[in-house]
């Protein structure tokens, strides 16, 4: 790892030293040129004179041989710096860009990482995943950010669509399986909303239990998950399920609460009810969740 490190610290000096020596090569040579341009001027005004001719040309000398000396110093830069990036293995494109190895985005771990992204990242996966995107954007890198940012994650990874499930099966599955103990990706969920199934009872008495609640969380098909939504995205979501529930009657009919028009005061209270998340969340940050709050 520590050699992979300076591998890449020395391919970017190099990358950023050609950038400036190809700008200078670039600037000398259009100084070059215009100095070609002054000189055929400066040789017509002295024309008619045979010892103010070959003053000029004397005096034009100097600078034209600096600046071939400038660019034949430059050209040694960039042929050194071929060779150093023929050393390291690096190679450029038609277009001139650098083609970066593979494993130069793999995550940099530390010891105390316990997370199961950590545990399931191998190179081999990594290689089958770290190019690909799913057909809203969303990337591999983007789906276990959080685990590289806060390595005390347990899980670390976060789809940005319903198609990185896919796009990313090689991570995903493994990961969703060990999690789950044993769910398979052949497994399917069966739901069961039979209430007299339910046995026991925590509190038969009543002396200790005030209330209780079901979270259950749902997602709109053909639209990001919150990590990779657009903004336009989210206010679809918005519209869709505020719909949906201005329908709903009876002991299921209740009060929406928009971010965008709501008080301070039903904020702190929809957090310390566990409705609302709180702000500041690093882990929902890393992954890209925290964004548009409300907009």
């Amino acid at each position: 790892l520590l050699f992979t490190t300076k591998n890449t610290m020395l391919r970017t000096a190099a990358i950023a030293v050609r950038a400036a020596t190809n700008r200078a090569i670039h600037t000398t040579a259009r100084a070059a040129q215009q100095s070609a341009r002054n000189t055929k001027a400066r040789r017509g005004l002295f024309a008619g004179g045979a010892l103010l001719g070959a003053g000029a040309a004397l005096s034009m000398a100097a600078p034209a041989m600096a600046e071939d000396t400038t660019y034949s110093l430059l050209q040694q830069i960039v042929d050194r710096l071929n060779n150093i990036e023929r050393n390291l293995g690096i190679k450029s494109s038609a277009n001139g860009s650098i083609e970066l190895n593979p494993m130069a985005g793999f995550p940099g771990w530390d010891e105390s990482n316990k997370s199961l992204t950590r545990k399931h990242l191998t190179p081999q996966v990594y290689l089958e995943c770290y190019d690909k995107q799913t057909s809203q954007g969303n990337t591999f890198d983007r789906a276990i950010q959080s685990a590289v940012d806060n390595q005390d994650s347990g899980i670390g990874a976060y789809a940005g669509d319903e198609e990185a499930y896919e796009v990313f099966a090689a991570f995903f599955d493994p990961l969703i399986e060990d999690y789950h103990g044993g769910y398979k990706k052949t497994d399917r969920h069966v739901s069961d909303m039979d209430a007299s199934k339910l046995r026991g009872n925590p509190d038969p008495t009543g002396a200790y239990v005030n209330s209780t609640r079901i979270r259950v969380g749902r997602n709109i098909r053909g639209l990001g998950l919150s990590p990779g939504c657009t903004r336009g995205q989210r206010r679809e979501v918005e519209r869709i399920v505020v719909q949906a529930l201005s329908e709903l009657e009876g002991d299921l009919s209740g009060r929406y609460y928009s971010l965008g028009n709501m008080s301070e005061e039903d904020r702190q209270q929809l957090v310390a009810d566990h409705f609302l998340f709180k702000k500041g969340d690093r882990f929902l940050e890393s992954c890209g969740a925290n964004r548009d709050w409300p907009e």
